[in-house]
């Protein structure tokens, strides 16, 4: 069993700066997604707490709208958008709402407004826009002289030319929108060419948020391998909840498809790096009260370098998996909530208490041809594997799936634990195997 280490990052909280938790608190979750409603609302009911679903302006292309808005039976509460803030603010103090979450990537910005205009604890509204996009993120990140890429938000393919030649850069490079997610066209361009071809689909198109794409980033290629540092903020102060390491591959021609996430525990030689380097992102981002799902690589150099961060619980339910993995079943949903409602004190000791006791990776499925399943009927054999605990994301027999080019692709997706890894690499293996004569 591995204790799990108790990294406090960033300024210390007195027990006075945290508000004492009302008979029953309530939180408000904003534009919870399809994929973590459930979570957020079991989390906040087991407590015995209620909850209201808040929807946001927030819009939704297609291929990422069968993820949002889930019905609400679940909740006790639901306030539809309305453009007077006033009028939703209103309707949250009428309901006694005591906290206020966002529920996925693109829920932050209005999430930070309501926030403010409630006076509820969050983070600091000034770098509101600076904690979602990622050019205006990488601005107050080298403000605060944190490592970063360099990097130049252009808008056109000439502009780009010239930051590469100014900035002494030499392929790759790395096109993508300011203000996406879900690798939604990002672009790991090899040569000239390709560049230009990342513009042409990039510039004047939509990102899975419907926003438009008025300019690109175009910064330098990390090398080097890839993590996910999840933590939880409270009053400045910051605290790791779990970190992992993202394995992707060339697919499909595409070489940002996402094959495995593997758990770290507390005694890797990059857990302690790694924490102390997102202690200073958050800190730059202004963090205060807030979950906080960061990526970054490791480069050749052996240097923590950011590539993004976001305001809001992990994808890929990666804090389902951590609760399986704890001896306390802690994760940083749960987490989250606690960080509202303990003292600075009894939180610090409540997320160093908790003990690893099991490994687990996350296996992202991959399709390799336009079409449903061939063999739909092999899906129970993976279930059969001694270390399977759950499909984050199911497959169906009917479903037209195509070819795996990112992680919105993505067929499916696996959650495999057990306390010996050798089992769990035995049956990624396995997996993988199968996955051929599904996919």
């Amino acid at each position: 069993m591995i204790p799990i280490a108790s990294i406090i990052l960033g300024k210390g909280a007195a027990a006075s700066d945290v508000p004492q938790a009302r008979t029953i608190p309530k939180f408000a979750v904003v534009d919870p997604m399809h994929v973590y409603e459930s979570d957020f609302v079991d989390a906040i009911k087991a407590r015995e707490f209620e909850c209201v679903k808040v929807r946001s302006d927030a819009k939704f292309l297609p291929k990422i709208k069968g993820h949002a808005h889930k019905p609400t039976e679940e909740c006790e509460y639901a306030l539809d958008y309305d453009p007077d803030i006033g009028i939703t603010v209103a309707k949250l103090r009428e309901l006694e709402v005591t906290h206020i979450i966002p529920g996925c990537e693109e829920a932050v910005p209005y999430t930070d407004r309501l926030v403010q205009a409630y006076g509820a604890l969050g983070n600091d509204p000034k770098l509101s826009l600076h904690r979602r996009d990622k050019f205006l993120m990488r601005e107050a990140l080298a403000a605060a002289e944190v490592r970063i890429p360099k990097y130049r938000s252009v808008a056109s393919f000439d502009e780009a030319k010239a930051f590469i030649k100014e900035s002494t850069l030499s392929y790759p490079v790395v096109a993508k929108p300011r203000k996406s997610g879900a690798s939604d066209n990002v672009f790991i361009c090899q040569s000239e060419g390709e560049l230009e071809h990342a513009f042409s689909s990039i510039l004047g198109t939509q990102t899975i948020f419907a926003e438009l794409n008025a300019q690109v980033l175009v910064e330098e290629f990390v090398d080097g391998e890839e993590y996910i540092v999840n933590l939880i903020s409270q009053n400045g102060s910051h605290y790791v909840s779990d970190i992992w390491k993202y394995t992707k591959g060339l697919h499909n021609g595409s070489s940002i498809v996402y094959e495995r996430t593997d758990l770290l525990f507390p005694n890797d030689p990059c857990y302690t790096m790694l924490s102390q380097y997102a202690k200073t992102c958050l800190d730059a981002l202004g963090y205060r009260y807030s979950a906080a799902h960061l990526e970054a690589k490791i480069n050749s150099k052996g240097e923590p370098v950011i590539i993004e961060v976001g305001a809001r619980v992990s994808g890929l339910s990666l804090h389902k998996v951590v609760r399986e993995c704890r001896d306390d079943q802690a994760n940083q949903l749960t987490l989250l909530l606690d960080a509202y409602l303990d003292d600075s004190t009894t939180f610090s000791t409540r997320i160093s208490t908790g003990t690893y006791v099991k490994s687990a990776t996350v296996v992202s499925l991959i399709s390799h041809h336009n079409g449903p399943p061939k063999n739909f009927a092999l899906v129970s054999t993976i279930r059969e594997l001694s270390s399977f605990q759950f499909f984050i994301k199911e497959v169906y027999p009917d479903v037209v799936y195509p070819l795996t080019i990112d992680f919105l692709t993505s067929p499916g997706a696996i959650a495999l634990i057990h306390k010996n890894f050798h089992q769990i690499e035995k049956d990624y293996n396995a997996l993988r195997t199968i996955e051929k004569k599904i996919f």
